[in-house]
């Protein structure tokens, strides 16, 4: 009999711990779910958001509420972010600036991407262009290579020191064997802009829909976009395995648990995948993925590597990646 009643003790103890995470997963959520966004309102970051908000409101039956945490390039949100308990109640989404590159660059910022937070699901990327300027009569990379190589320190626009349009310039011109001169724009509506003047010769930023008004030679992504069906990838052009998108992705801090991470990633790639919405985004230069929470880690993977080695070799440190 002591035998028995020890084994129901041990039972009903352990479900003491056992029963309530369980029963919490099934029953969330029972209030309003917070999102923290990077970017000021009004921002495509934030248009993006709240579209995606909408969903997971109509999904789950609870307002979504979004906080704009803005500042250090993303990692004021990220800290905020990595602090919350994991119970589903606060999310993010991030960006490959704080996500990776700012966790490379000294001082630290006292987060860990892998280790501090949950991936969700990866909602896309802001391919990066090359541009030039339509005087130039540039129609390839491969004649802007050799424009560059007649005409040392020409110019190219980024969108601001850190951003992946900053270090994929740098990569051109290492893989391609030439001096740049590198100009930072506070996004990529100037440097359209100045490029549509001469005032600059090329540029790296983010897709912007402005710059058809000037001459898109090449895109830095896996393969040709849906909405630049007619422009070369940059390893169509001459360079294989040349990747340089400004990804966006929704995460939770730390052990949130699996069955909140498989109901928003379901919940999400419904979203993506509602009719006509990949059309919507693209129209705003926003290239929609949707996937599963190892398409977050193994992109992150993939770049850290990639992005540590220009950061090392340029010695870029402090700047805050953003779009």
């Amino acid at each position: 009999m002591n035998r028995i009643l020890k084994l129901v003790f041990a039972a009903v103890f352990g479900a003491s711990f056992l029963g309530p995470p369980v029963a919490y997963a099934q029953s969330w959520p029972q209030r309003p779910i917070t999102i923290l966004i990077q970017t000021p309102p009004g921002t495509l970051l934030d248009v993006l958001g709240r579209s995606m908000g909408a969903d997971i409101t109509e999904a789950l039956g609870q307002s979504v509420v979004f906080e704009n945490r803005v500042g250090g390039g993303g990692s004021i949100m990220m800290k905020a972010a990595s602090s919350t308990e994991p119970n589903g109640y606060t999310l993010a989404i991030t960006a490959v600036g704080p996500a990776v590159i700012r966790t490379l660059m000294e001082p630290p910022v006292g987060y860990d991407f892998d280790r501090d937070f949950t991936p969700i699901v990866m909602i896309g990327d802001f391919p990066n262009t090359l541009l030039v300027s339509p005087k130039l009569g540039i129609n390839t990379v491969q004649e802007l290579v050799a424009y560059a190589k007649q005409h040392p320190n020409v110019t190219m626009a980024h969108s601001g020191p850190g951003t992946v349009g900053h270090l994929a310039a740098i990569m051109l011109g290492e893989r391609a064997d030439i001096k740049l001169n590198l100009i930072s724009y506070r996004g990529s509506g100037p440097i359209i802009t100045d490029l549509i003047s001469g005032e600059i010769a090329a540029g790296f930023p983010p897709y912007n829909p402005a710059a058809k008004n000037v001459k898109i030679i090449a895109v830095a992504s896996e393969k040709r976009l849906e909405f630049l069906p007619d422009v070369p990838t940059m390893a169509e052009s001459g360079f294989p395995k040349f990747f340089a998108t400004t990804w966006l992705a929704l995460i939770g801090p730390a052990n949130l648990p699996p069955d909140i991470v498989e109901r928003l990633n379901a919940i999400i790639n419904a979203w993506a995948s509602k009719p006509g919405q990949r059309a919507h985004f693209n129209n705003l230069g926003f290239n929609l993925h949707g996937g599963t929470p190892a398409d977050v880690t193994r992109q992150a993977e993939e770049d850290r590597p990639k992005w540590a080695a220009i950061l090392r070799d340029h010695k870029i440190t402090d700047a805050p990646p953003a779009r």
